[in-house]
This record gives C-alpha cells, sequence and structure tokens, in this order.
C-alpha cells in the first residue's frame, strides 16, 4: 500500500511540474528524474496472449481419441497453464513455462489404435491448428515485446522532455 501511495505522490508531482508553464529547468530534470525512476522500477507485465490462445486450442481437442496417459498428461499442463493465466503476480518466464509445458504434453499425445479414420483427421487437425496458432503467437508476442522494450528505452534515454508544444533540454546528471 505503501508503494501505492508513492507512486501516487510520484506522479502528482510530475504532473505539477508538466501544468507548470513557468517550471524551472530545474523542476523539469526532477521531474524527469523521477519519471525515469518509476520505469525502471516497473515490474513487467508479462505477455498472456500465447497462453490464451493455446488453452483455447486445447479446448478443441477432443481427448477421448488419445490414449489415457496422454490425455492425463494434456489435462495436467492445462490444469497449471489455467492456474499460471489467472495469476496477477507470475512472471514472463513461468508463462514462458507453463507454454512449453502444454506445448510438449500436446506433441506427445497418442492416438488410440482403435479409432475410425474420420476421428483421425479430426484429431491431427486439432493438433495442428494447436501447433500452427502457437507458432504465430509466439512471433506475436517477440515482436511486442520488442516494440515494448524500444519504447521503454525511448523514455529512458530521452534527452528532451515535451511540455505544452515546447522542447526542453534535460541536464543528465
Amino acid at each position: 500500500m505503501a508503494e501505492v501511495r508513492a507512486e501516487k505522490a510520484r506522479k502528482e508531482r510530475t504532473k505539477i511540474v508538466l501544468d507548470n508553464e513557468n517550471a524551472l529547468q530545474a523542476e523539469i530534470d526532477e521531474a524527469y528524474k523521477d519519471l525515469r525512476q518509476a520505469i525502471f522500477e516497473l515490474r513487467e507485465i508479462p505477455n498472456k496472449d500465447r497462453l490464451e490462445e493455446l488453452l483455447a486450442s486445447v479446448e478443441k481437442i477432443d481427448l477421448s481419441m488419445y490414449k489415457e496417459k496422454s490425455a492425463k498428461a494434456v489435462k495436467a499442463a492445462y490444469e497449471k497453464a489455467l492456474l499460471v493465466l489467472k495469476d496477477e503476480n507470475v512472471s514472463q518466464k513461468e508463462v514462458d513455462k507453463a507454454v512449453a509445458a502444454l506445448k510438449e504434453s500436446i506433441a506427445v499425445l497418442e492416438e488410440k489404435e482403435n479409432i475410425d479414420t474420420e476421428k483421425k483427421v479430426q484429431a491431427t487437425a486439432a493438433k495442428a491448428e494447436v501447433k500452427t496458432k502457437a507458432k504465430t503467437a509466439a512471433k506475436t508476442a517477440d515482436n511486442n515485446a520488442k516494440i515494448n522494450h524500444i519504447f521503454f528505452l525511448s523514455i529512458i534515454f530521452s534527452p528532451r522532455l515535451h511540455m505544452h508544444g515546447m522542447v526542453f533540454s534535460l541536464q543528465l546528471s
């Protein structure tokens, strides 16, 4: 709770400087340092898009067409992945680990021998869809991470602060 109050106070101080048309360069520099420090202290919010898409794809798989042992492995990985999805304090590493575990469990699914051809085709198609969506989501997540990284770097290392249509140079110490 103290962190939230401190963050609100930091934002309020920065807003006061931004709203002040007569702010001195020293005040602007201090606001910039505060803002930069706040950015450094931010916790990375993990991208769960890949996990959500993979979970949705797994829901479409008819696990009754697979051997019990491999179907149980998918169910267990699915349940763990759901917990990760619901956890607001999870790290990106944990999200990636859940995605990998779920993809691995799907990759080793074994079809039952006594399934008719039509059901085998459906099962293969469902498995292929999961793999395709996982690859597409992975590329999207990687691109989003790169964009976020570039955005934060541009904020942190920008030597200027734009206020009221004017550009102020910041003295970085």
